[in-house]
């Protein structure tokens, strides 16, 4: 079936296709809540899918930002699951870093105190380690990480996907966030002015000349004139 050549997802689509060929990019996708962004990148990542692209994906909730790196735990988990896909030392790194995010197996230690209030050495440290191996696993598989609802992230996380954006150019990756562009507040807020350039995007409601577009470019056919909707309009509610 035919499919809309313009918009976000034409916009995502060549991003997609510069990421294949090794050429790195960084999108970030806003809009107001309901608006259609995670449809956007279901649509997005089915179509990567389709493609060969790894897939990894997290998510930022609403009061988990104590828990330092929350999102990215998620997608390290995603990309272990491709472990076939991945060098052997990208993979033993790639453990050892997680394991440095995660409570060990049987230990009562809480993720929010245990990490909630790293150094800021420390969470250098990670966010180096993070980015440098997160890159070289992109090296042999073109990949895709997706990060929605950034306005809830932790500032660790933020640190890293700050990192990972200026790296992201040398690798096969695909780099997504998604916020509301209504909420300029906490970590969120001071990171967005400071980000290194990305492709934004904006998801608004759709104007009569886009649905027009729209169903011209599915249907092949022409769009209804104003004078047609109100003959039509008056039959129906004279019945």
């Amino acid at each position: 079936s035919a499919r809309p050549t313009n918009g976000p997802m034409s916009q995502f689509a060549n991003a997609l296709s510069s990421a294949r060929a090794g050429r790195g990019r960084f999108c970030l996708l806003t809009g107001e809540a309901g608006i259609g962004k995670s449809r956007c990148m279901a649509e997005l990542s089915s179509v990567a899918r389709g493609l060969g692209v790894q897939m990894s994906t997290g998510r930022c909730l609403e009061g988990a930002q104590v828990v330092t790196f929350w999102p990215w735990l998620r997608i390290l988990h995603d990309v272990l699951a491709s472990e076939g896909a991945l060098p052997s030392d990208v993979a033993r790194e790639l453990r050892a870093l997680l394991e440095e995010l995660e409570p060990r197996s049987g230990s009562s230690a809480d993720p929010a105190v245990t990490h909630g209030d790293l150094g800021y050495g420390k969470r250098l440290w990670l966010v180096e380690g993070l980015s440098r191996t997160l890159i070289r696993s992109a090296m042999t598989t073109p990949c895709m990480i997706v990060l929605e609802d950034l306005h809830w992230a932790d500032q660790a996380s933020l640190d890293l996907l700050n990192v990972l954006s200026m790296e992201v150019t040398s690798a096969s990756m695909l780099l997504v966030g998604t916020a509301r562009n209504e909420q300029s507040g906490g970590p969120w807020g001071k990171l967005v002015p400071c980000l290194r350039p990305s492709e934004r995007i904006e998801l608004s409601a759709l104007k009569r000349s886009d649905i027009e577009r729209y169903v011209t470019e599915v249907t092949g056919r022409g769009f209804p004139s104003r004078s047609e909707e109100r003959r039509v309009g008056k039959e129906c509610r004279s019945r």
